[in-house]
């Protein structure tokens, strides 16, 4: 079953979901950086038999995690290690643009040995942003990003996923290319 995870304006949801079905995805995980439960409520009512609708909130701090997660199906973070301590956490995305500057002797791709440990530790999945690659401006930079995280979760044996996180619906991708993806990054 292909699920993909996206990160749309509000109002969007709609759109998300039919160039999804279009794509042949079987359900995607709507991400919000704010609770609004009207929306939220909206949001669900497209899931059905054969499309499931799921939700998520990204982290910016630690202030009422518990009570998110009554609201939301899951709680995503950018790789803070407080985040990634925290019981509540389930997906990590998006580190490589974390750090702006990589040192001279290595990259600063957002996670490292200890990171990766306490996503193994935490059963955290870590997740690779396809829409990171397709709107970076320094593509060869974050693409060497997530190489080395790429060899770091196969390292420790992370649970890893590849998803779009499309922020508008044309940004969408089908799971060929998603796959894709993951083999020019280094998985099998």
């Amino acid at each position: 079953m292909f699920l993909d995870i996206v990160i749309p304006k509000k109002g969007e949801e709609e759109k998300f979901v039919e160039v999804a079905k279009l794509l042949g995805t079987k359900g995607l995980i709507f991400i919000y950086g704010e609770l609004d439960r009207i929306n939220l409520k909206k949001v669900k009512a497209f899931s059905s038999k054969d499309f499931f609708v799921k939700t998520g909130f990204i982290m910016k701090d630690l202030k009422n995690i518990s009570g998110l997660k009554k609201d939301f199906d899951y709680l995503f973070s950018n790789g803070e290690r407080a985040h990634i301590e925290n019981k509540h956490t389930d997906f990590v995305f998006e580190t490589e643009k974390t750090n702006p500057k990589d040192s001279m002797h290595y990259r600063n791709s957002g996670i490292n040995q200890i990171h990766a440990k306490l996503l193994k530790e935490k059963n955290i999945v870590f997740c690779f942003s396809f829409n990171e690659v397709l709107n970076a401006s320094d593509k060869p930079k974050i693409f060497g990003r997530m190489m080395q995280n790429v060899m770091i979760a196969k390292k420790y044996k992370i649970k890893t996923l590849f998803a779009s996180f499309a922020r508008n619906p044309m940004e969408l991708r089908s799971k060929k290319d998603l796959e894709t993806f993951g083999r020019c990054m280094g998985f099998d």
